[in-house]
């Protein structure tokens, strides 16, 4: 959700980060930058936790890549069809295995692939030299990102440096801090029960200094980015306090609804420009920016509801969406395969035990 809030607060924002000093959603996008990579401490954090490393190379590529690919091709065409921001041959050779080609937001499953490819190996390092592993993977993605960040593109490379946050070293400090939390997961739970009155005060401290940044900007650039190396130390300080939220949530009424909000968290993240552009069609861009905003996540909210719906009632779900098709539509399935008869029990089983 706080991915959704952050592209529709780029909807109002000038691209200028001297303007977007001046208006309300310039500073609260800042505030999100942690979004997109907790979103890559997830990922690493699912993979080791699940202990994928233990599966042979053949299988875990079969089991992993097919759930992302898929959705990822069919998408980057929908976005390329829609948006078409890369127009030459070599752009679109260069940007769409990376998920630049059409809405931007898909390089994070074009960059979770790549970390697919390398995790058998990467994984085993983690459980071996854990501390060695983290520094090196911080070191790389902290020189990756400032060097593209705060340099100047040398002639002829510019596409390439436009691409440069979708490739794997931009991300790797995440995947690693994720791998490295779930196997020193217990370890790590005990040290913040003991200290949880400092996830809150990291946090701060995180939004200040990246906030701070943001204020010394006056020209667009890397100051809107969240791939500038700054935003590595803010996602790592805000980990804890997103723990204690969560650890507040699990024992409140809202539990169900965030775990069915989960169960769909993948699909959100690939449909959601989509609504979003659905809906910019529909609310005025005349409107002052906070009648504006609330309308355009609201809609957009409820248009991603209805395509994940409609996208669930499909057997091809898992293959658009990454989530299973819903029961009812199995149901409408199978009569409409066995045609005129009414299905049995028996016809239905699978369906009624899932």
């Amino acid at each position: 959700m706080a991915v959704l809030v952050m592209h529709v607060l780029a909807v109002v924002t000038p691209p200028d980060a001297g303007a977007q000093r001046f208006t309300a959603a310039g500073w609260l996008y800042q505030l999100l930058l942690w979004a997109t990579p907790t979103f890559a401490v997830l990922s690493g954090f699912v993979l080791a936790h699940g202990r994928s490393d233990a599966l042979p190379a053949r299988e875990f590529y079969r089991r992993r890549m097919g759930g992302i690919l898929l959705p990822f091709v069919a998408w980057c065409i929908v976005y390329l069809a829609i948006f078409g921001e890369a127009t030459t041959p070599d752009q679109v050779a260069l940007r769409l295995p990376l998920g630049l080609a059409g809405q931007r937001h898909l390089y994070f499953l074009g960059m979770v692939a790549q970390f697919y490819v390398v995790f058998p190996w990467i994984q085993p390092l983690i459980r071996r030299a854990p501390r060695n592993m983290f520094a090196a993977s911080l070191l790389i993605s902290l020189a990756w990102q400032a060097g593209f960040s705060y340099t100047r593109p040398p002639h002829g490379w510019e596409t390439f440096w436009s691409t440069a946050h979708g490739l794997l070293p931009a991300w790797i400090v995440y995947l690693v801090a994720g791998g490295l939390i779930a196997q020193q997961y217990r370890g790590l739970l005990n040290w913040l029960h003991g200290r949880a009155s400092w996830a809150p005060k990291a946090a701060v401290a995180g939004a200040s200094l990246v906030l701070a940044d943001f204020a010394l900007a006056t020209t667009g650039g890397p100051e809107f980015s969240s791939h500038r190396p700054l935003v590595i130390v803010v996602t790592l300080a805000v980990l804890p306090a997103l723990w204690l939220l969560g650890r507040w949530a699990a024992g409140s009424a809202w539990l169900p609804s965030l775990r069915t909000i989960a169960g769909v968290s993948f699909g959100v993240y690939l449909v959601h420009p989509l609504a979003l552009w659905i809906t910019s069609l529909f609310v005025p861009a005349s409107l002052v920016m906070f009648a504006r905003v609330p309308l355009l996540v609201a809609g957009c909210a409820a248009v991603t509801a209805g395509i994940l719906l409609l996208a669930r009632l499909h057997p091809f779900s898992a293959r658009l969406i990454g989530a299973p098709v819903l029961p009812v539509a199995e149901v409408v399935r199978v009569r409409w395969t066995l045609g005129r008869r009414a299905p049995n029990r028996a016809d239905l089983e699978p369906h009624y035990q899932s």
